[in-house]
């Protein structure tokens, strides 16, 4: 919860025998007058408030303090709850309002009784609205942009997949099984006790192998998989953004498990990098502003293991092979 009232402007008064011209009637000034930092020097506070930016709501000059909300100022706190609405019931902010802001950066004010309301799965911000059988509370502003039809699902997998074999090499030729499931499936299929972005579970990725041993005369022996089943796990209504985010992720799982192997040395490292593949996917699609709960991301092995893996991949000149190869 954060206050949103800010002290804009700072006034100082000073004495001086010299002349000086007023910034506002450019008449000379002698004995005391008031300097601002930005603004200049002026004979009165009627100068003064000529050259102040006004309210939105009384028109009055803000004089000593103003509150700055999306480019408005206003003159007091007062004046802004008269303008500004709760952006989950519409109404007038009122006394006691806040200011939230999400997982992403954007902000929004709510009224004290919204304010306390549960947070939308996604962005975190309250919400009054019904949860979807899952449990799952889903604002309006991310529910326009979910996707359902597993149509599109396929289609925005697809187009993942593809941008990940042409940037890094990814292997579009074996066979990953895509699923559509609800959060309660995805929470009974996972056996992680992590999740990234800040407890969301949006993917998962399920490999299983059996391995086939062959020993030589010589003594040598020499492992090799003979039968393997991939498969993908994405949340229904999960939006489009995030969604990209996730299966960037899940797809470079499933690509250390091909070409690292079943183990890696350090799970955060692993994380880090399917973290680091996600976000270079989200600014190649202008969704780069995902990538800011990642750098700030407190968890050791999602939020440590992505500014880990972000400083080895700048480390190695932006060469995959070289950050894959700090896996084994």
């Amino acid at each position: 919860m954060k206050k949103f009232f800010a002290i804009l402007f700072v006034f100082l008064i000073s004495v001086t025998s010299s002349a000086l011209e007023c910034s506002s009637c450019s008449k000379n000034i002698r004995g005391q007058y008031i300097s601002h930092p930005e603004k200049g020097n002026f004979c009165s506070r009627e100068c003064l408030a000529k050259v102040m930016p006004k309210c939105r709501v009384c028109k009055e000059p803000c004089m000593e303090k103003a509150v700055k909300i999306r480019n408005y100022i206003y003159c007091s706190q007062e004046c802004m709850n008269k303008s500004l609405k709760c952006a989950a019931c519409s109404g007038v902010l009122g006394p006691g309002s806040v200011a939230r802001e999400n997982v992403n950066g954007r902000k929004a004010f709510y009224c004290v009784k919204c304010s306390k309301l549960p947070g939308c799965y996604f962005c975190s911000m309250p919400c009054r609205v019904k949860p979807l059988k899952d449990s799952r509370r889903i604002c309006p502003r991310c529910m326009k942009n979910t996707v359902k039809d597993r149509r599109q699902i396929e289609a925005m997998f697809k187009e993942v997949r593809k941008y990940l074999a042409a940037k890094f090499g990814y292997d579009r030729v074996h066979k990953i099984e895509l699923h559509v499931v609800d959060l309660k499936k995805l929470t009974e299929l996972s056996k992680s006790t992590y999740s990234s972005e800040g407890g969301r579970r949006m993917a998962l990725m399920n490999y299983q192998s059996k391995i086939q041993t062959r020993t030589y005369p010589n003594g040598r022996t020499e492992q090799s998989v003979i039968e393997e089943n991939c498969h993908i796990y994405v949340l229904t209504h999960c939006p489009r953004e995030l969604l990209y985010d996730a299966l960037a992720h899940e797809l470079t799982h499933d690509h250390v498990r091909h070409h690292v192997g079943v183990k890696v040395k350090d799970l955060a490292l692993e994380e880090g990098l399917c973290e680091l593949v996600a976000s270079i996917f989200n600014r190649a699609k202008g969704n780069g502003f995902l990538n800011r709960s990642k750098k700030a991301n407190p968890d050791p092995v999602y939020g440590g293991g992505y500014r880990k893996m972000s400083e080895i991949y700048k480390q190695n000149r932006q060469s995959f092979k070289k950050t894959l190869d700090y896996l084994r």
